[in-house]
């Protein structure tokens, strides 16, 4: 692989179709990387270092499940897209109907977070991480048999049961990304820019990486990668609040 990659036209030639493909993506990936550390952590490590000055072990914790999150949210989203492609028939549909109605629910989970007690805010993280955990294991577990049965049902029913699935599983997805910069700021933590930044980080390395991962190892692969990712988020909140109530 190592020869194929620093030698192109030896790889173009001797592989084929799907090696080639995967061969772009992973140039794709390192070209992206490159992108991510000029265009978006070196503005930051430039005028928002300041955020990061004696860092300590909440604050990492804190960037680890900011770009968690956002690496997670996208393993899912573009699993998903690729266990509804079939079912909706339409990859412009199906692209347009998955995001549409994941961001809505998102975004829903969102507003609603605001109504959980600041208080009481990290324990209800906890409980919520583990709710979503159950959440997304029940899904990847019952989607083929759901997918099977409504199969040959008409187009809206379709529809209707494709945002009765995504409802349940991103709405309290959306709680996490507005509660964690509510936690710290809860915990005199300044880090805003750098919050939004590594979570866009996150997501900009899961987009390519869920096409890599699913060529490799399949769809259902890329969907556990984001279970383990919202697992970490989950450890993580229980490792800060462990340190929390020691401190």
């Amino acid at each position: 692989f190592l020869l194929s990659f620093l030698h192109p036209a030896r790889a173009t030639r001797d592989f084929g179709m799907n090696a080639r493909i995967f061969y772009l993506l992973i140039q794709l990936f390192f070209v992206i990387g490159l992108c991510i550390c000029l265009l978006m952590l070196t503005p930051m490590i430039l005028f928002k270092r300041n955020e990061l000055k004696g860092a300590n072990l909440i604050q990492i914790h804190f960037l680890a499940v900011f770009f968690l999150l956002g690496l997670g949210f996208m393993l899912i989203e573009l699993s998903l897209l690729q266990h509804f492609f079939l079912l909706l028939g339409n990859p412009t549909l199906t692209f347009s109907v998955i995001l549409g109605i994941m961001l809505s629910c998102t975004g829903f989970g969102s507003f609603l977070a605001k109504y959980m007690k600041l208080q009481l805010l990290l324990r209800s993280m906890i409980l919520c991480g583990l709710g979503v955990l159950i959440i997304q294991t029940a899904l990847i577990a019952i989607l083929p048999f759901i997918l099977r049965e409504i199969q040959a049902m008409n187009m809206l029913f379709r529809l209707a049961a494709v945002f009765g699935i995504i409802f349940s599983l991103a709405t309290p997805m959306g709680f996490f990304f507005p509660n964690a910069l509510r936690l710290a700021e809860y915990n005199n933590l300044k880090m805003t820019c750098w919050a939004w930044g590594i979570n866009g980080v996150g997501s900009v390395f899961g987009s390519v990486g869920a096409t890599i991962l699913a060529m490799n190892t399949g769809i259902r692969s890329t969907f556990y990668a984001g279970i383990l990712c919202y697992l970490l988020v989950f450890l993580l909140f229980a490792s800060i609040s462990k340190r929390q109530i020691s401190g």
